[in-house]
């Protein structure tokens, strides 16, 4: 599922250390973060960290949700009538159909429980 380009990782270091910037106060003595289980998600976040907590970044524990979880991309492990959709969207040849499929998703989602 793709990787993180050299530039892709220096623009998360940049925005961590823009994230520390911005809230300049302490931060928590404990945080917690959620990565996809892609490896550019991963990467990803470990510049992230590395920009916002330059001197803890490798201490922090990073939790990966299982596929069923996910809430950070369309779960269709979770919700079937979303995964349905999804497939029908992708099938589609038609700007108009791929349109009218995705904004059926839009109002099915809101009946998924995750």
């Amino acid at each position: 599922m793709g990787t993180i380009s050299d530039v892709g990782r220096t623009q998360a270091t940049s925005l961590g250390r823009w994230l520390r910037q911005r809230y300049s106060s302490p931060l928590p003595a404990q945080i917690r973060v959620h990565a996809a289980k892609h490896n550019r998600t991963l990467v990803t976040l470990q510049n992230l960290l590395g920009g916002l907590l330059p001197d803890v970044a490798s201490e922090v524990s990073v939790s990966i949700l299982a596929p069923d979880k996910e809430i950070l991309y369309a779960n269709s492990h979770g919700c079937e009538g979303l995964g349905m959709l999804l497939k029908k969207a992708d099938q589609s040849t038609k700007r108009e159909s791929r349109t009218h499929a995705m904004s059926l998703m839009i109002g099915r989602s809101q009946h998924c429980i995750y």
